[in-house]
């Protein structure tokens, strides 16, 4: 059986894919192809080539001026910082000089690359590297596997795929190559013929096609997450929240957990009835007070009673847990999560303490 990861482009989104790829390291999971587009092309090089761990590193400390040759300070406040009296000028500056310079010129990036890269390596490994970038000139995609790409260019090539259109335009040997995400973010494509099963870590979900999303032959890693870095924010803080976001996502998957921004053992149903039933249950019919005075006590904690009653236990599990500040990073037993929500929280309702106390025993 073959198996194919693929990375989607998306900038300061790609150190999820990291945290993702640490994920599946650690459950054993291995690939015959590593593919990617724009940043998903830097990181299958660096997975490819067996330096996924020193990828991480360089995810954790990464700054603007590593990617693009500018002052940290400057373009995080042109970025981050809403337009005012005060900033304006600034800014205005900021956009002119690009404008000057045809680009933002990216010199550290490719310096990062010169640095990191081992071409030799990824040509010998065992884990078959591909890329798409798109030929201006031409108007096509092209979806090259290593062995399509002229031995001495890969570096050219992989920052081809990753080359914007804010970026100083490169023209290599005559070629006019621009990031692949233009027409194709998410290459899988490339691997679909070729592996019986393909994991995608997907930095736009909201691109996914259906046939993706409910495809048996698909694994789709991605997060909807507020916090999730924007393409450009290459800030400390939000890469190495991404790298855990994508490291507990993909256990998440794998591991059959609960939780939307939590990480929990699944309950099933029966369980989940039995301990909603021994937190509320007082006597008498028990049809009726499942029909009529549960979804009372649903409703009164903020909770869909048409939801199933595992989903019920998730959805009041993951809510208190965010209110109660509970560390979000950390796959918990249902009993230990339950605990600590009643152990740092002073403001439930006896309803909650009834189901959390009832939690405490699975």
């Amino acid at each position: 059986m073959k198996r194919a990861l693929v990375l989607e482009g998306g900038g300061a989104k790609g150190s999820y894919q990291i945290g993702a790829y640490k994920a599946l390291r650690e459950l054993n999971i291995d690939f015959d192809y590593v593919v990617g587009t724009s940043i998903g092309a830097i990181n299958a090089a660096m997975i490819c080539q067996g330096d996924w761990n020193l990828a991480e590193k360089i995810w954790k400390d990464i700054k603007y001026s590593d990617i693009l040759d500018c002052d940290d300070d400057k373009i995080s406040s042109f970025l981050n910082d809403k337009i005012s009296v005060e900033n304006a000028r600034e800014k205005i500056e900021f956009l002119k000089k690009v404008i000057e310079n045809k680009g933002i010129e990216v010199k550290p990036l490719k310096r990062l690359l010169d640095d990191y890269i081992d071409e030799d390596r990824i040509r010998n490994s065992k884990v078959r590297f591909g890329l798409n970038t798109v030929d201006v000139k031409n108007r096509r995609m092209l979806n090259l596997f290593i062995e399509d790409i002229p031995k001495g260019k890969l570096k050219d090539y992989i920052r081809a795929s990753s080359n914007l259109f804010l970026f100083k335009q490169d023209i290599m040997e005559g070629e006019n190559l621009i990031d692949g995400g233009y027409i194709e973010n998410n290459p899988y494509k490339m691997v679909d013929e070729l592996s019986d099963e393909i994991v995608i870590v997907s930095l736009k979900p909201w691109n996914l096609e259906d046939d993706l999303i409910y495809g048996d032959k698909y694994t789709i890693i991605k997060s909807d997450d507020e916090n999730f870095p924007r393409s450009l924010e290459f800030e400390k803080d939000k890469m190495r929240y991404a790298i855990n976001l994508g490291y507990y996502d993909t256990m998440r998957v794998y591991c059959d957990l609960f939780g939307c921004d939590y990480y929990f053992r699944r309950i099933s149903k029966k369980d989940s009835l039995n301990v909603i039933l021994s937190a509320f249950y007082d006597g008498g019919n028990l049809n009726n007070f499942i029909a009529k005075k549960l979804p009372i006590v649903f409703d009164d904690m903020d909770i869909s009673p048409s939801m199933d009653y595992d989903r019920i236990v998730e959805r009041f599990l993951d809510n208190l847990a965010k209110k109660s500040n509970v560390d979000r990073f950390k796959i918990y037993e249902i009993s230990e999560l339950s605990n600590l929500i009643l152990n740092s929280n002073q403001n439930l309702t006896i309803n909650d303490k009834k189901l959390l106390n009832s939690l405490k025993n699975v």
